[in-house]
């Protein structure tokens, strides 16, 4: 049987063994199985898990994944599931810039903290400032998104 064990993709990717049989079993990447039943993965599962991972790293949840997987690896989508996939990768894009934002003013604000312990600078003012700036942008507009009800983990 040609393709990489389960062992090999754990150990290439990183993602723990039993990760990988969640995805088998969730169907998010379904390698050949050989005629000892063992798992075995294509470079396109490889792939698939890598864009997987990707996706996780830009915190999508797992229904999400499960979404834009669907998709990708069933090209007689329908209209209406591509339609929904192109929306939820739009608002993802969105959030992710939201978040590069704030970083790179969470980043200044880090920077302008060193300088001002490095020169012995007592003027907090600018760091006020720049807090503030990223807790009315970011912070706020993530509370804001909350639902009542919804817990915060």
């Amino acid at each position: 049987m040609e393709g990489y064990s389960i062992a090999q993709v754990s150990k290439k990717l990183n993602i723990s063994k039993d990760a990988l049989r969640y995805y088998d079993k969730e169907k998010l990447v379904t390698p050949t199985r050989g005629e000892n039943k063992y798992r075995y993965y294509s470079q396109y599962d490889i792939l698939n898990l890598m864009y997987l991972q990707v996706m996780r790293y830009a915190d999508f949840s797992l229904d999400e994944i499960k979404r834009v997987m669907l998709n990708r690896s069933n090209y007689a989508i329908t209209k209406e599931c591509s339609e929904d996939t192109v929306l939820l990768l739009e608002h993802k894009r969105q959030q992710t810039l939201l978040k590069i934002s704030a970083m790179e003013k969470t980043t200044q604000l880090l920077d302008t903290t060193i300088d001002m312990l490095k020169t012995k600078n007592q003027n907090q003012d600018v760091v006020n400032k720049l807090v503030t700036c990223i807790y009315n942008d970011h912070v706020v507009a993530t509370l804001n998104t909350y639902k009542e009800g919804d817990t915060f983990e």
